[in-house]
């Protein structure tokens, strides 16, 4: 089993990859991954996602605590997304969610 430890910034940690918050400084890598055809032809959505669209999907998910989405780094390189969908509060512990990934990063970062 792989054992995620959470730090005291809120940043979980696992070997050489962490999962921290997202924050603005991470809108634009995050809105790139997510409008370039690759990840968006797999999306919910069929339609080109707006910057205001984005920028709307952050100040909703921002105001969450514990925060649900999150920027995935391999060693100091960041390699995608994760957003959970469930958080257990008594074991502080979530329980299931999904991720994007960025072909072209993991190859930056020689994964």
């Amino acid at each position: 089993m792989v054992e995620l430890k959470k730090n005291p910034d809120g940043i979980w940690t696992m070997g050489d990859f962490s999962f921290h918050p997202v924050k603005k400084e991470h809108l634009k890598q995050l809105y790139d991954w997510r409008t370039s055809d690759r990840i968006a032809s797999k999306m919910l959505t069929d339609h080109h996602i707006t910057w205001e669209e984005h920028l709307a999907w952050y100040e909703k998910y921002s105001k969450y605590d514990p925060p649900v989405n999150f920027v995935v780094y391999y060693k100091e390189w960041p390699v995608g997304y994760f957003g959970a969908t469930l958080y257990d509060k008594e074991t502080d512990t979530y329980r299931y969610g999904g991720d994007i990934q960025s072909t072209h990063q993991l190859r930056q970062a020689h994964i």
